[in-house]
């Protein structure tokens, strides 16, 4: 419960600014492996909140796959933090993967967490969880504090986007909780 609410103030900025702040849309999305889709890139929020569970509360937070479809060392009880699933105007559906540590987290030791994101986003793209929309391509992204940049460095290769949440307060301060108060 620590956890969630420490994520939280950092998590749920940055996905209400995907869905309501177009600049920071874009600027997340051209650091990303789909920057050339960025410009035509359309947020599916509603249609994944529509798929979720019943009386789920935010499209974004907390997906994972049942236990009973898949296995693999990306899925078995692994989550993904936020995850924000977009769509081309060719229809391209792509996914990003994004797990967020809050100044002073860590990784799990036990559980592999690092090294199953990009394994899981692979995985979603064939085995789609049931509450999850269907997409063709994905990539991970870490939404961290640079002052973890050193004790993350044995993680950092596992996603292919990293996104220090000092750029997004220097760059979008609506779009994360205030490092510096």
């Amino acid at each position: 419960m620590i956890y969630v609410k420490r994520e939280l103030p950092y998590a749920k900025p940055f996905a209400d600014a995907l869905v309501n702040d177009d600049a920071f849309r874009l600027w997340v999305l051209k650091q990303t492996k789909f920057a050339d889709f960025a410009d035509g890139a359309t947020l599916l929020h509603r249609e994944m909140l529509e798929k979720r569970s019943p009386g789920t509360k935010y499209w974004w937070r907390h997906h994972y796959q049942e236990k009973s479809r898949c296995s693999c060392s990306g899925c078995s009880g692994q989550e993904t933090d936020l995850l924000a699933i977009f769509e081309t105007a060719a229809a391209l559906r792509f996914a990003l993967h994004i797990e967020v540590k809050y100044p002073g987290d860590r990784f799990k030791k036990a559980g592999r967490q690092a090294e199953a994101y990009p394994i899981r986003a692979q995985c979603w793209i064939a085995k789609t969880p049931k509450y999850v929309l269907p997409h063709a391509r994905a990539t991970t992204a870490l939404l961290f504090s640079e002052q973890n940049r050193l004790k993350f460095a044995p993680h950092l290769k596992h996603f292919d986007t990293l996104i220090t949440l000092e750029d997004v307060e220097k760059n979008f301060p609506n779009a994360t909780a205030t490092l510096t108060s």
